[in-house]
Protein backbone atom coordinates (compact mmCIF):
# COMPACT_ATOMS: atom_id res chain seq x y z
CA UNK A 1 0.00 0.00 0.00
CA UNK A 2 1.29 3.33 -0.85
CA UNK A 3 1.50 6.22 2.13
CA UNK A 4 -1.24 8.38 1.97
CA UNK A 5 -3.38 6.39 -0.16
CA UNK A 6 -5.08 4.02 2.17
CA UNK A 7 -8.71 4.85 4.37
CA UNK A 8 -8.93 7.96 6.23
CA UNK A 9 -6.86 7.57 9.06
CA UNK A 10 -7.62 8.07 12.76
CA UNK A 11 -5.36 10.53 14.67
CA UNK A 12 -7.92 10.41 17.75
CA UNK A 13 -10.80 8.34 18.51
CA UNK A 14 -13.26 7.07 20.67
CA UNK A 15 -15.18 5.04 18.61
CA UNK A 16 -14.80 1.68 17.00
CA UNK A 17 -13.11 2.28 13.22
CA UNK A 18 -16.52 0.98 11.69
CA UNK A 19 -18.64 3.73 13.41
CA UNK A 20 -17.25 6.67 11.29
CA UNK A 21 -16.02 5.84 7.53
CA UNK A 22 -14.93 9.02 5.67
CA UNK A 23 -14.79 7.89 1.64
CA UNK A 24 -13.07 8.17 -1.08
CA UNK A 25 -10.23 9.96 0.85
CA UNK A 26 -8.30 11.67 -0.76
CA UNK A 27 -11.36 13.53 -2.66
CA UNK A 28 -11.83 15.75 -5.58
CA UNK A 29 -15.51 17.49 -5.45
CA UNK A 30 -17.04 15.56 -2.65
CA UNK A 31 -16.90 13.39 0.22
CA UNK A 32 -18.88 11.47 2.29
CA UNK A 33 -19.56 10.50 6.27
CA UNK A 34 -20.96 7.38 7.04
CA UNK A 35 -21.04 7.95 10.86
CA UNK A 36 -24.61 7.12 13.49
CA UNK A 37 -27.66 8.79 13.09
CA UNK A 38 -26.85 12.43 14.85
CA UNK A 39 -23.82 13.28 14.35
CA UNK A 40 -22.53 15.98 13.42
CA UNK A 41 -19.49 17.43 12.06
CA UNK A 42 -16.43 19.71 11.89
CA UNK A 43 -13.70 20.35 9.51
CA UNK A 44 -10.67 21.92 10.13
CA UNK A 45 -7.37 22.80 8.38
CA UNK A 46 -3.58 21.67 9.66
CA UNK A 47 -3.66 25.16 11.55
CA UNK A 48 -6.72 24.42 13.36
CA UNK A 49 -9.36 27.18 11.77
CA UNK A 50 -12.51 25.53 11.64
CA UNK A 51 -13.68 25.43 7.75
CA UNK A 52 -16.96 23.69 8.03
CA UNK A 53 -19.03 22.32 10.68
CA UNK A 54 -22.63 20.63 10.42
CA UNK A 55 -24.99 17.54 10.41
CA UNK A 56 -23.08 14.87 8.82
CA UNK A 57 -26.09 14.42 5.97
CA UNK A 58 -25.17 17.45 3.88
CA UNK A 59 -21.35 18.52 3.71
CA UNK A 60 -20.45 21.22 1.69
CA UNK A 61 -16.78 21.18 0.27
CA UNK A 62 -16.44 23.98 -2.27
CA UNK A 63 -13.09 25.45 -2.01
CA UNK A 64 -11.36 23.23 0.53
CA UNK A 65 -8.03 22.13 -0.48
CA UNK A 66 -4.79 20.20 1.31
CA UNK A 67 -4.95 18.41 4.42
CA UNK A 68 -7.60 18.30 6.49
CA UNK A 69 -8.87 16.72 9.67
CA UNK A 70 -12.26 16.28 10.39
CA UNK A 71 -13.86 15.65 13.94
CA UNK A 72 -16.93 13.65 13.88
CA UNK A 73 -18.88 13.57 17.21
CA UNK A 74 -21.60 10.81 17.50
CA UNK A 75 -23.88 10.29 20.19
CA UNK A 76 -21.08 7.57 21.20
CA UNK A 77 -17.99 9.81 21.22
CA UNK A 78 -16.12 11.36 18.91
CA UNK A 79 -13.83 10.57 16.04
CA UNK A 80 -11.02 12.54 14.39
CA UNK A 81 -9.48 11.33 10.49
CA UNK A 82 -7.31 12.53 7.99
CA UNK A 83 -8.75 13.98 4.62
CA UNK A 84 -7.15 14.74 1.75
CA UNK A 85 -9.19 17.63 -0.67
CA UNK A 86 -7.67 17.87 -4.44
CA UNK A 87 -8.14 20.98 -6.30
Amino acid sequence: ELQGCGPASFADTDLAREEVILYPNPFQGSFRIHAPAGSRFRVSDIQGRILREGLTDGIPVEGLTGLLWVTVLTPDGKAVQRLIAGE
